[in-house]
C-alpha cells in the first residue's frame, strides 16, 4: 500500500498530520481524522486538507508579520513626518499676524511638556504628584496650571485615523497593535516640535 502524504494510519483509519512551526516558538503538530479507512478517500481528504492547512498558515504569517513592532526606520519616519507638519503648523501660526500669533512663543514650553507627559503608555489626562515635584524642580512652578490645561484638553486629539494614516504612508498596513506605539511617537515629535518652537 502507498503512502498518503501528510497522514498516518491508526488502528486502519487515515489521520491528516501537519507541524506547525513559526518563529521558532510554536513547533506542535496538528492532527485531523479524515474518518476514513479507504486510501483513495483518504488521498483526497487529504489533499484538501493540505491545501487548508498552507491557506490558514500563510494567513496566520501574513497577521503576525503586520503586528511586528515597528523597525527603527519606521519610528524615525514616523517622528520626522510629525515633527516636521508640527513645526510647520506652529510657524504659520506664529507668523501669520494674526490675534493669537504672540503667544505662540508663551506657550510653547507648557505644549511641548503636556505632549512629553502624554506619550506615555496610559495616556495621563492629568499630572501626578510627582509630575509636580518634577516639574517643580525643573524651575516650571508657574507653568503647571497651563500645561495640566493642555493635557486636560489638546494633547489627546491625535486620532485613531490619523495615526492609520502615518503607518499606511510608510508602508505598514495599520494594525491595531501598531496604533498606540505610532501614536506615541507622534506625541514625542509635537513636544520636540513645541520645544523647538
Amino acid at each position: 500500500m502507498c503512502k498518503i502524504q501528510h497522514t498516518i494510519r491508526v488502528q486502519g483509519r487515515y489521520i491528516f498530520r501537519r507541524r506547525v512551526h513559526f518563529r521558532n516558538v510554536i513547533s506542535k503538530p496538528i492532527m485531523v481524522a479524515l474518518r476514513t479507512a479507504d486510501p483513495k478517500v483518504a488521498r483526497r481528504r487529504a489533499a484538501l486538507m493540505a491545501a487548508r492547512f498552507a491557506d490558514v498558515k500563510l494567513s496566520v504569517e501574513m497577521m503576525l508579520e503586520t503586528n511586528q513592532a515597528l523597525t527603527g526606520d519606521e519610528i524615525e519616519a514616523i517622528f520626522r513626518q510629525e515633527l516636521e507638519a508640527e513645526l510647520s503648523r506652529n510657524l504659520h501660526d506664529a507668523y501669520e499676524n494674526a490675534p493669537w500669533s504672540s503667544s505662540v512663543g508663551e506657550a510653547a514650553q507648557a505644549l511641548a511638556e503636556a505632549f512629553r507627559i502624554a506619550r506615555r503608555p496610559n495616556r495621563p489626562r492629568v499630572l501626578t504628584d510627582a509630575d509636580r515635584d518634577q516639574l517643580k524642580a525643573r524651575g516650571l512652578a508657574s507653568e503647571i496650571p497651563q500645561i495640566e490645561e493642555y493635557l486636560a484638553e489638546y494633547c489627546h486629539e491625535i486620532s485613531e485615523l490619523e495615526v492609520k494614516r502615518r503607518l499606511c504612508a510608510i508602508g505598514r498596513m495599520s494594525a491595531d497593535g501598531l496604533i498606540e506605539p505610532a501614536r506615541s511617537h507622534m506625541l514625542r515629535a509635537r513636544a520636540d516640535a513645541w520645544l523647538l518652537t
